[in-house]
């Protein structure tokens, strides 16, 4: 360290050396803010900056820089205290402003000056993951100690419960999970090495795809069981639409089928009805036939009887005439006969 001016110190950070001037270091940390700034403040309406230059429980009038520092720095660790804090460091990659452009050993001696590589080494050799009891319950119970009972709810089981019940679960060590010198049973917390959080973190999440798988599949099989039964009514109901219409097909053949029979039948019925009229009206035609032939030809009988007749009695006649003829002839023959 080279030569200090007068009222000067340093102090030795993990940035590096800074230098302190003690010339008036008490009057510049107890000034006050002016009364036109104080009464200007106070009749703001931003809410944000009142509390700040008004802390509670301190006069307005009595604020200086120190005062406003503590009660800053106070408010601050209250509200780290009520939340989860995580923590940015801002590394500068290079040091021309360039785009894509990392200087390793820039970056490494930024690391090393802002405590970032001795706060992971330190939180390293510890327990640098440390989680509640009742976390580690909700977390792991129901995927790495089923058997483990569990009062529910647990946010109403006392610390002594959450304590035991936490033992409980170490000491079962399932998988062989544990591993005895990376992890710790606090007062309220459970303290582990990476090694043992990824060691259980590797159970965890392979139990959680093994239950998200069974429910994939579980809920897909729901999917393809609801898909399969509305298949199946589809099917039943066209299977039904296409039984029907083969039955109506099979019933309108049938019904075709009968009702040419039933012609068939109703022709030979009619024909064997019509034959028998026919006959019938052929009968009594050949009886009127027959009648009319028989008085026809009677009549010519009759008719051929009266000529013969009237013939044989002409012949009879002429005969007669004749023999009468010829005996008057014979007679007169004789006459003359005599008479020569």
């Amino acid at each position: 360290m080279g030569k200090q001016a007068v009222n000067t110190f340093t102090i030795r950070h993990f940035a590096g050396d800074v230098e302190y001037t003690a010339s008036q270091f008490l009057s510049k940390n107890q000034g006050g803010i002016g009364d036109s700034l104080l009464d200007c403040v106070q009749s703001s309406s931003f809410l944000f900056i009142h509390p700040i230059l008004f802390p509670k429980n301190m006069e307005a009038s009595k604020v200086t820089l120190a005062a406003q520092f503590r009660a800053q720095l106070t408010q601050l660790m209250q509200d780290l205290s009520t939340t989860t804090c995580h923590y940015i460091r801002c590394i500068k990659p290079n040091s021309m402003s360039q785009p894509k452009t990392f200087d390793v050993l820039s970056c490494l001696r930024q690391l090393r000056c802002a405590g970032v590589m001795e706060a992971a080494a330190i939180r390293k050799q510890g327990y640098p993951i440390r989680l509640t009891f009742l976390e580690f319950i909700r977390r792991y119970s129901r995927s790495l100690f089923p058997d483990i009972p569990v009062r529910q709810p647990t946010t109403n089981l006392s610390e002594t419960e959450l304590r035991d019940t936490v033992t409980r679960m170490c000491k079962s060590n399932p998988q062989n999970i544990f591993f005895a010198d990376d992890f710790q049973i606090g007062v309220s917390k459970v303290l582990m090495r990476d090694k043992q959080f990824n060691a259980i973190e590797r159970a965890h999440q392979s139990v959680t795809k093994l239950s998200a798988i069974r429910i994939q599949k579980l809920f897909r099989r729901s999917i393809a069981r609801k898909r399969f039964v509305e298949y199946k009514k589809a099917l039943v109901a066209s299977t039904n639409v296409l039984a029907n219409l083969f039955r109506r097909n099979k019933a309108h053949r049938l019904f075709q089928k009968q009702r040419l029979c039933a012609k068939k039948v109703q022709t030979v019925l009619r024909f064997r009805k019509i034959r028998f009229e026919f006959q019938k009206k052929r009968k009594g035609a050949v009886v009127v036939q027959a009648t009319l032939r028989r008085f026809v030809n009677v009549k010519k009988f009759l008719i051929i009887r009266d000529q013969a007749r009237e013939e044989k009695r002409k012949r009879e006649e002429e005969e007669r005439i004749r023999r009468e003829e010829e005996e008057r002839k014979r007679k007169e023959e004789e006459e003359r006969i005599r008479r020569e």
